[in-house]
């Protein structure tokens, strides 16, 4: 009984050590790069593009796999030249849902959130100091799955509110820590 036990305790460790040792992995950095890493660290990257503070390079001599899924469209995001996020563009149907399950398996359910705008679902994970966001739009059926490292990200979207505040449209014109106005009904 006790080695029954023993093997058990054993299979049971195997099948959970690589979902703490991949989560453990994910929270240190992507493909090996960590968190925060400096792109001038990184010599093979080249930059495609940049917004503000904000910049995205390839790395054209790194093949991905994420969860054992080749992934070949990856791109790195740097806020003040600091790694924030991984954003990876799928081509399959088959990928996405894959990765879907994989995410879902390692993270729980995620929160799923639908847009009319585009006809966009976009699944949610948070894992500690990870957000990881799976979008699928129905209007061309564009897929990305992307990994947001928030003390970074975090920062990047505070940044990008205070350099475009006058992009920031709101339904109603309310404003932070402003209370409430009775507005008179205007009769016809």
């Amino acid at each position: 009984m006790r080695k029954l036990v023993a093997y058990l305790f054993l299979f049971f460790l195997f099948l959970l050590i690589p979902q703490f040792i991949h989560s453990a992995d994910l929270q240190e950095g992507f493909s090996g790069i960590k968190w925060g890493t400096d792109i001038y660290h990184l010599t093979n990257f080249k930059k495609i593009g940049s917004s503000g503070t904000v910049s995205y390079y390839l790395n054209p001599e790194k093949i991905h796999t994420i969860y054992e899924i080749d992934v070949p469209h990856v791109v790195y995001g740097f806020y003040n030249d600091q790694l924030f996020a991984v954003f990876a563009a799928l081509e399959k149907f088959e990928v996405y849902s894959k990765l879907k399950s994989e995410l879902t398996a390692k993270f729980g359910n995620p929160e799923t959130t639908l847009t009319s705008r585009y006809e966009q679902t976009i699944y949610k994970w948070k894992d500690k100091n990870i957000k990881i966001k799976l979008k699928l739009r129905g209007v061309d059926d564009k897929m990305k799955l992307a990994f947001y490292y928030t003390p970074l990200s975090n920062e990047v979207n505070e940044s990008r509110v205070e350099e475009f505040p006058e992009k920031s449209y709101r339904f109603f014109p309310i404003e932070k820590n402003k209370k409430w106005e009775r507005i008179p009904l205007l009769e016809f």
